[in-house]
C-alpha cells in the first residue's frame, strides 16, 4: 500500500478522464505484479492499509487527507486523531453494514 501511497503523491492524480486512465494503469500494474496474491477476508478487521482492496484503499488515501488538514487545524500528532488501523476498520465496518447502504437510497 505504500507503493500506492507513493505513486499517488509523486503523480497527483486528479478524477479527470486524463488522469482516471493512469489510475486504472496503476491498478493493473498492481495487479500483475502481485498475480492475485491479495486475499481479502471481509469477515475480519484489517490491521493495515496493506489488508484493504483497491476500494477501500481509495476511501483510506481521502479520509488520511482529511485528517492531515485537522492535524494541522487542530496542531496536534495525525495518530491522535485517528489511527491508521482505526481508519481502517472504520472502512471495512461500514462496507460491511448492509443497513448503511440501505440508508444511502432515501
Amino acid at each position: 500500500s505504500s507503493k500506492r501511497i507513493r505513486q499517488l503523491n509523486e503523480n497527483k492524480i486528479e478524477e479527470d478522464d486524463e488522469n482516471s486512465t493512469k489510475i486504472e494503469e496503476l491498478k493493473e500494474e498492481e495487479t500483475a505484479e502481485e498475480e492475485g496474491t491479495l486475499i481479502v477476508d471481509y469477515n475480519c478487521w484489517p490491521q493495515a492499509p496493506e489488508e484493504l482492496d483497491d476500494d477501500e484503499f481509495e476511501i483510506f488515501i481521502n479520509l488520511r487527507k482529511w485528517r492531515m488538514v485537522r492535524k494541522n487545524e487542530l496542531e496536534v500528532e495525525p495518530y491522535k486523531i485517528c489511527q491508521n488501523r482505526t481508519i481502517c476498520e472504520l472502512i471495512r465496518r461500514k462496507r460491511n453494514d448492509a443497513k448503511w447502504a440501505d440508508s444511502s437510497k432515501e
